[in-house]
């Protein structure tokens, strides 16, 4: 879902972009964890059109849910 709604984010389709990054994330987020690799790289994906769409603090939200990677990561 995430990967998909980047795509869309890339094509300009921001509101449905944002269901997909916004599922994509808290799906991962519950099965794999705030650590893991793949969830902090959907948080980023879903941070980014937060920026995008001028609402930093939503990004700011996004990354304060992420653990930051583990030195080597």
């Amino acid at each position: 879902q995430s990967l998909f709604g980047a795509v869309l984010a890339d094509q300009g389709e921001l509101d449905a972009a944002e269901e997909l990054l916004d599922a994509g994330f808290n799906g991962l987020l519950k099965s794999s964890g705030p650590g893991a690799p793949e969830a902090r790289a959907a948080g980023e994906r879903l941070a980014h059109l937060f920026e995008r769409t001028n609402r930093p603090a939503e990004a700011l939200r996004v990354r304060g849910l992420l653990t930051p990677a583990a030195p080597g990561d």
